[in-house]
């Protein structure tokens, strides 16, 4: 990484032991001598979906997404983390990165018990900057030479194990301003959780990270994956003078500085009385790369038996898709709404089901999704209330985002934000370590934390959706608005359900199947064009 015309940048991170545990990490500008030229519910449950013994690319890139910065306070709630980019160390923990305003922001969640004590290691091209933290601020520099780093800078350091009062703080900061630092403090929540704030000047950082658990200090933890081969000693007091840097295994962290977008407004949608929520059109990579491809099968291997390796390729080639304003409902169609429509003679009764039961004539249930309806009764039901069903263009758009996330939330799964088939569920695929209050189907919009950039809820789960194509391969180039083939055998279905297991999940899943299908996992929402 380059430097900025005349200064350099450093970081400093803090962790302070007092009745809990605080962590800081700060970055700042210094003049230099020389130029050259990545809840509700605790998001400690989320499982990582990617396989932590995969290896790293030496051209390893990580675009982080520019989303809302988190509240830096020491609490890695998934609302304030949603959006982000994660990635996994070599045991399984987890690094989630965001960008906002010209900074990264970093958060570890270790998966290793005790305390964790982080390092930070930049590469500014001439010389590598470690950030340690071990119950005070400090902070060493490594110049290259011949046979590789040599240590220019010992460990400066500062306030070892002092406190969390005004005055102890106060000499934390004066000591950030005095090295140059900004004295912008982060924190550590629990002893399992460290965020940081490290300025992004360029909008790029060649980055590693380690940390190591306090019950055993000969353990090193890495991120990227294969920073396990830069001969980094284990810590044995302080750092050793000399370090062995491989650093074509480190990764460049680039900053995604397109602004994510904000639902410009509602609508009600006079007939029916649905909600709507207007998604701004956009440019997005429509599918799974190959890679992305090899991890959902992974995923799906982690929870269920049957995971053939055709149907995940269907979402391959990723491709770069335009869509235009359209609005979309926010939730799915609920039997009482779908009621007015059988009410009016234009919509039949959903009461025969290929699998399942209709929940149409529960008055308990009034307000949870249809279900037991074909794509006929979808199609005259959206043409009845004045819209259409949603392209699968449109719906996975709806879903991603320029972003292109996994989930509406982020990029690894949480089972306390969508209804799936949890422990409540009676297949033989159900997930035990997840309970989401409902055995099948919930009322519409129960799921807060499962709504997506746009607004739109429940789109990765409690029911799956019709869409409006027939199903057919991806093509390889670029499209705007696609629709799908113009005929077929088959209709494309969209989002998981309370039936399905957490790999159906994913905003690029696609299953199909004929349009006469009707199951009681199996419903809609409708769609207009913005001129509509």
């Amino acid at each position: 990484m380059s430097h900025i015309k005349g200064f350099s940048v450093a970081i400093v991170c803090l962790i302070v032991v007092m009745s809990g545990i605080l962590a800081a990490c700060v970055i700042g500008t210094t003049p230099e001598t020389t130029t050259t030229s990545q809840p509700s519910a605790s998001p400690s449950n989320i499982t990582p979906t990617e396989n932590p013994t995969s290896p790293v690319s030496a051209d390893l890139v990580i675009a982080i997404p520019n989303w809302n910065p988190p509240a830096l306070d020491g609490t890695m709630s998934a609302d304030e983390w949603s959006g982000a980019k994660r990635e996994l160390f070599s045991d399984g923990s987890e690094l989630l990165m965001k960008y906002h305003e010209g900074y990264l922001y970093l958060g570890i969640r270790a998966s290793a018990p005790g305390m964790i004590v982080g390092n930070i290691f930049v590469d500014y091209g001439d010389h590598v900057s470690i950030l340690h933290s071990s119950a005070a601020l400090g902070t060493a520099i490594y110049e290259k030479s011949t046979d590789g780093f040599q240590q220019t800078q010992d460990f400066v350091w500062c306030c070892r194990s002092s406190s969390n009062s005004p005055s102890a703080q106060a000499e934390r900061d004066t000591f950030l301003q005095q090295e140059g630092w900004v004295a912008d403090n982060s924190y550590m929540g629990t002893p399992q959780e460290l965020e940081y704030k490290i300025a992004m000047p360029d909008g790029s950082l060649r980055l590693a990270v380690t940390f190591t658990p306090a019950s055993d200090v000969s353990v090193r933890i890495y991120w990227p994956l294969s920073l396990a081969d830069d001969s980094i000693e284990p810590p044995q007091g302080e750092f050793p003078k000399n370090m062995q840097f491989s650093l074509s295994t480190w990764a460049t962290v680039v900053a995604d500085k397109t602004e994510a977008k904000i639902p410009a407004q509602t609508r009600i949608r006079p007939l029916d009385q649905m909600t709507m929520v207007f998604v701004p059109g956009g440019i997005f990579q429509m599918g799974s790369t190959e890679a992305e491809v090899r991890e959902a099968i992974a995923f799906c291997k982690q929870h269920y038996s049957i995971c053939n390796d055709w149907f995940y390729m269907r979402e391959n080639p990723q491709h770069p898709v335009t869509v235009s304003d359209f609005w979309l409902d926010q939730t799915e169609v609920s039997n009482a709404r779908y009621r007015q429509c059988v009410e009016a003679g234009i919509c039949a009764e959903p009461i025969n089901c290929k699998k399942g039961e209709s929940t149409y004539q529960d008055a308990e249930k009034a307000y949870h999704p249809v279900v037991c309806v074909g794509w006929d009764d979808v199609q005259a039901y959206c043409e009845w209330a004045g819209a259409r069903l949603p392209t699968e263009a449109e719906w996975e758009y709806a879903f991603r985002g320029e972003q292109n996330l996994v989930y509406p939330w982020g990029n690894t799964f949480d089972g306390t934000n969508l209804n799936y088939c949890d422990m409540n569920c009676t297949q033989s695929h159900a997930d035990e370590g997840y309970d989401d209050g409902f055995a099948k189907s919930a009322p519409v919009g129960s799921y807060p934390d499962d709504v997506s950039w746009c607004g739109a809820l429940d789109m990765s789960g409690n029911v799956s959706e019709w869409v409006a194509d027939w199903s057919g391969s991806y093509s390889s180039g670029t499209e705007r608005n696609p629709t799908g083939p113009s005929s077929g055998t088959e209709k494309i279905l969209r989002g998981c359900n309370w039936y399905f297991q957490p790999a159906y999940c994913r905003g690029a899943a696609r299953p199909f199947t004929s349009p006469d299908t009707r199951y009681d996992y199996l419903g809609f929402r409708c769609a207009s064009s913005s001129q509509q």
